[in-house]
């Protein structure tokens, strides 16, 4: 990982350009599903500090980021002060609890061997855990366990943490938002969180591993374009509109979903 970001210079920044209206609209939804606003927010892998300065600025009174010592400090965010570098393939630094725990796109970076030792870290720092990590095939720089989300919820439901996939329905069409929050980010809850009631708790694993057209497209040859659209589109809208009727409440309601959004998004 260190070599990586090294090579890759002004990596962070231009993530942080493209990243914070979807910080916005994620951390929205994940105050709302937790009761409200947290008091302390951690973020593990957290770049330049983007999801926990959008935190910040909607209230939450303390944040901490974790982060290896290849950042530049000068690209930061948030204060230096509230950054603490560590090497994530090692066991976290006690920090004390918090109230979300924010790891999103970095699992996969991490070896096999440090996956569940990693999710059984969030756990015992904070009692709801929003989280994403690469599925098989999505590809990028440095992944090393690609996996299915259904794979990381079952690493969670050892520790008694349910899967809430309230999220993903309200960013899925977004094409301000990169598609891989898009596609892969869920809400963990421990199951006896105070507003674990308040939410639909997803309990067939399976129901959380979807791809999106966007990222589907993109490994796709271009002369098989069209016929690969059409037939997602018609693979993937029963399923689209399941989420959104646990995630919304609005049983039957829910209009068809449209056609995969067009984007330039990688």
């Amino acid at each position: 990982m260190k070599s990586i970001y090294r090579r890759r210079t002004g990596f962070f920044t231009e993530r942080h350009r493209k990243t914070h209206h979807g910080a916005c609209r994620m951390t929205a939804a994940a105050f709302q599903a937790i009761g409200g606003m947290p008091e302390r927010v951690l973020d593990v892998g957290c770049g330049v500090g983007t999801f926990l300065q959008v935190c910040q600025t909607s209230g939450v009174a303390s944040v901490r980021g974790l982060e290896g010592h290849w950042l530049d400090p000068e690209d930061l965010v948030i204060d230096r002060s509230d950054l603490t570098h560590h090497d994530l393939r090692d066991p976290l630094p006690q920090l004390g609890q918090f109230d979300l725990a924010i790891s999103l796109e970095v699992a996969e970076h991490l070896p096999a061997s440090r996956a569940n030792t990693f999710i059984e870290d969030l756990c015992m720092r904070a009692p709801a855990v929003m989280f994403s990590a690469a599925i098989p095939l999505q590809g990028g720089v440095g992944h090393l366990n690609e996996r299915w989300p259904s794979w990381w919820a079952k690493l969670f439901a050892a520790h008694n943490f349910a899967a809430i996939d309230c999220i993903r329905p309200l960013i899925w069409s977004d094409n301000d938002v990169a598609t891989w929050y898009r596609q892969n980010t869920v809400l963990f809850m421990r199951r006896d969180h105070p507003h674990i009631g308040s939410v639909s708790v997803v309990e067939d694993r399976g129901e959380l591993d979807l791809v999106h057209p966007l990222m589907y497209l993109d490994k796709v040859p271009g002369n098989d374009i069209r016929r690969a659209t059409k037939s997602l589109t018609r693979a993937t809208r029963r399923t689209i509109r399941a989420a959104l009727r646990r995630a919304m409440g609005h049983g039957d309601s829910i209009p068809p979903a449209a056609a995969p959004p067009h984007s330039d998004a990688p």
